[in-house]
């Protein structure tokens, strides 16, 4: 079966879907290849097929998903990819979405930045809800990752409420840290709170893009290196928002790079971090806000597990010790910013009855040191090299 892949108002490129599978076949024509959301050259038919399906699947649940299958079946769909793909692989992230060939669905009709959307599916999806007969049409549809979320509409805003894992179901807490940090170190970043939902605690944050700004990825990102010559992953990226016309990438990456030290970020990936662009102009305007903070600080694992180095990250380097290597300028760095941070933590986690009273003094010592070892590196730049602007 065919299907338009649309960019808002704008019909990019006409596909062919497997009946069954749903798996890409063929790219019949491309209309707009600057609007493309993967780059595909028409040289490997079957490689540009497969990074077409690779987008459709980054568009929705993973199998990973807990309880999935069982979810699924209330919905009476049998993949997650036919779920995304009846809600038309539209979300709240970008302004890309799918539709046969057959249909005559307008953009303004049913995007979710303007319209209402049914929240029953969102239940069954997050808690495994009760569902009544609607139109399978929600953001909830087209949620990646594996900790359990949904979209709310609270007082006109759409809000994101995001889960824990089933150990300590520390993600929420951490996400309240993270933004703590990052407000007083004044790093751009979309504000996590705590939210009470049956008797559990979630985080719960604001969209951070609306119906004219987009987010992208850093996989979109890379794609759009200005050459073929690398310098690293780090300096390709960083190179290639400045040459797209992004103003002071270094300081925005490096500000993430000094959270996911300080909160020992081992989830941080292409998938989460980016930019911001104007979906009508698609011009690229900034950095993206961080967020998606919440695997941090050793969630889900036992205390004995708490190390100060070699913590992981996915982002550049292998750790976030590496990571932090190449920042050469820190000056926006000011330690007694944080002066109380690893108290409140320890407060705020003393309100979650699954992290035990050893973990949480584990957790808040771990956090000073690292600021600590943090500050040392900031000082050590400062020492050795003159401040750039």
């Amino acid at each position: 079966m065919k299907y338009y892949i649309h960019h808002k108002t704008r019909r990019v490129a006409l596909i062919e879907l497997d009946d069954e599978t749903k798996k890409a076949v063929d790219i019949e024509k491309i209309f707009i290849p600057e609007e493309m959301p993967v780059r595909v050259d028409g040289k490997n038919r079957v490689l540009d097929c497969n990074k077409i399906d690779r987008w459709i699947d980054n568009r929705g649940i993973p199998n990973s998903r807990d309880s999935l299958d069982e979810k699924l079946k209330k919905l009476k769909v049998k993949t997650a990819r036919d779920l995304s793909i009846m809600s038309y692989g539209l979300n709240l992230t970008d302004h890309y979405w799918i539709s046969k060939k057959s249909e005559n669905k307008q953009w303004e009709r049913i995007n979710f930045f303007d319209n209402d959307f049914n929240e029953d599916i969102g239940r069954v999806l997050f808690e495994n809800g009760k569902i009544a007969d609607a139109e399978i049409l929600s953001p909830d549809c087209t949620l990646n990752g594996n900790l359990e979320k949904m979209w709310k509409i609270i007082d006109g805003k759409r809000m994101l409420v995001k889960g824990g894992n089933d150990n300590d179901r520390l993600e929420p807490f951490n996400e309240k840290l993270a933004s703590l940090i990052m407000e007083r170190l004044n790093i751009d970043h979309v504000a996590y709170e705590l939210f009470i939902h049956n008797d559990k605690t979630y985080s719960i944050c604001e969209c951070m893009v609306d119906r004219n700004h987009e987010f992208i990825n850093a996989h979109f990102v890379y794609n759009h290196k200005p050459d073929n010559k690398s310098l690293g992953k780090y300096a390709d990226y960083i190179r290639t928002l400045e040459f797209n016309g992004i103003r002071n990438a270094k300081e925005s990456v490096n500000k993430m790079i000094c959270l996911d030290f300080l909160i020992a970020n081992s989830d941080r990936h292409h998938g989460n971090f980016g930019i911001i662009r104007n979906a009508d102009t698609l011009q690229w305007e900034k950095a993206a806000p961080v967020f998606d903070n919440g695997t941090s600080m050793w969630a889900g694992k036992h205390e004995s597990f708490i190390r100060l180095d070699k913590t992981e990250n996915r982002s550049f380097d292998n750790t976030n010790e590496e990571m932090i290597q190449n920042i050469t300028n820190a000056d926006w760095f000011r330690k007694e910013k944080l002066s109380g941070v690893g108290d409140a933590y320890y407060d705020l986690i003393s309100r979650n009855p699954f992290v035990l009273p050893a973990k949480r003094l584990a957790l808040r010592d771990a956090f000073e040191r690292r600021l600590e070892v943090f500050n040392e590196f900031v000082t050590g730049l400062r020492g050795t090299s003159p401040a750039v602007s």
